[in-house]
């Protein structure tokens, strides 16, 4: 039981401060107030728990994911609660990425690619390893920017690449885990 003292101070804590420090506690020790706190993680763990298949649209943005999409996975990826622990085995996860430019196997820009790197290793420490990856790249060369022209072609072969891809994921069957 906390003491008054240590409940004022935690209701000073903005909302992040109070789900960071309750998230590393498990959910049946945390007090009332690390519950509420944490009440958000644990709907987005839940949800993706009952998830066969995880969609995520991530454009790429300096060379890696939007912030949004960093602020899901520290929701949930979480050390002892969700990694290693088996929550997750067996969901399938696409990902439909678009790219101002090209960063695909073979390009001068490939080395730059931190998104898809950082998602397999990210998504793989909870049980996420059935990744597909469809990438829509050098999306720039449709804004009409002059010195994109000739790349206007190879932005949709890969738009199409990348339709083609999501509609083979779709229509995938997915492999039914035996009951254990």
């Amino acid at each position: 039981m906390r003491s008054s003292g240590t409940t004022q101070a935690i209701n000073k804590i903005p909302y992040q401060e109070a789900t960071v420090a309750a998230m590393f506690i498990p959910p049946a020790a945390q007090t009332p107030e690390q519950v509420a706190a944490t009440a958000q993680q644990e709907e987005l763990i839940a949800e993706l728990a009952a998830a066969d298949t995880l969609l995520i649209g991530a454009p790429m943005y300096n060379f890696t994911i939007p912030s949004s999409l960093k602020a899901w996975i520290d929701h949930v990826v979480v050390f002892g609660r969700t990694i290693g622990q088996g929550l997750f085995d067996g969901t399938r996860v696409v990902v439909a990425s678009s790219r101002g430019g090209a960063y695909g196997p073979g390009t001068p820009r490939e080395p730059f690619d931190y998104q898809e790197r950082y998602l397999r290793a990210v998504l793989g420490l909870v049980g996420l390893t059935d990744i597909t990856f469809a990438h829509a790249e050098m999306r720039a060369a449709n804004d009409g920017e002059p010195s994109l022209a000739p790349f206007v072609q190879f932005s949709a072969d890969s738009l199409a690449a990348a339709q083609a891809t999501m509609l083979a994921e779709a229509t995938r069957p997915r492999a039914i885990p035996a009951p254990q």
